[in-house]
């Protein structure tokens, strides 16, 4: 085992399959094809779930400081001025963590798993599992990572709109919930991105074994009655 290897086995510990267990959202909520029992659909999951957590300590700071008046973290002046202020800082606050646990997830899922015969994770609906090409696959790879970067680094744009919609810009505890929602979605960019970018490479490299792994995936989803 190398050097980094070891490093990235003590930062990001996957446990033995009979030790893993659900987060208090489950792993198939996270999304349908995850499976506790796959590596890669395992860490994006647990990326999931830090993310959330620092996110929500995050936010329980900021809405502490804005509601006393601390100008620790939130400028006093900004806020008052400026009823958006929150949502368009928290991915700010956010941003670093998330890229550095982004980029360390993914260098874990990629040293730990060999692409040719491992599961990469496949974010997609169960209907298009089967009869992509290679050149579909590569493009929906693509536009994953994308969508991911946008749900990282552009959440506030929904969230505006969400708070304007519903004329509460002068609410702190509907701000509050505004950004776990933000968080929610930057939490499900970064699982994205590091799915998208397995999926991409092993559509490259191993084609024919992405294709026999959606192959198992509709198997497994007919055996469930859920095609």
């Amino acid at each position: 085992m190398s050097f980094l290897e070891n490093l990235l086995n003590r930062v990001i510990y996957v446990p033995a399959l009979e030790l893993r267990r659900n987060w208090f959202i489950p792993i198939n909520i996270v999304h349908f094809n995850f499976r506790l029992e796959n590596d890669a659909d395992y860490l994006c999951y647990k990326l999931f779930g830090l993310i959330l957590s620092i996110g929500t300590f995050v936010i329980a700071l900021l809405v502490f400081d804005a509601g006393a008046s601390l100008n620790f973290l939130v400028d006093r002046a900004s806020l008052l001025k400026d009823k958006f202020y929150l949502p368009r800082v928290f991915p700010l606050f956010m941003a670093l963590p998330v890229i550095v646990l982004t980029i360390i997830v993914y260098l874990r899922a990629r040293i730990g798993v060999d692409l040719r015969f491992f599961h990469v994770p496949i974010l997609t609906h169960k209907q298009l599992l089967l009869g992509g090409s290679r050149e579909l696959w590569f493009l929906r790879a693509l536009g994953g990572t994308t969508v991911g970067m946008a749900c990282i680094f552009l959440p506030h744009f929904f969230a505006m709109r969400f708070i304007s919609h519903y004329r509460l810009q002068d609410s702190l505890s509907f701000t509050a919930f505004t950004l776990f929602l933000e968080l929610v979605g930057i939490a499900a960019g970064a699982a994205y991105m590091v799915a998208s970018a397995l999926v991409w490479e092993k559509t490259i490299r191993f084609f024919p074994s992405l294709q026999a792994q959606l192959e198992t995936m509709v198997a497994i989803h007919k055996s469930n009655k859920t095609l």
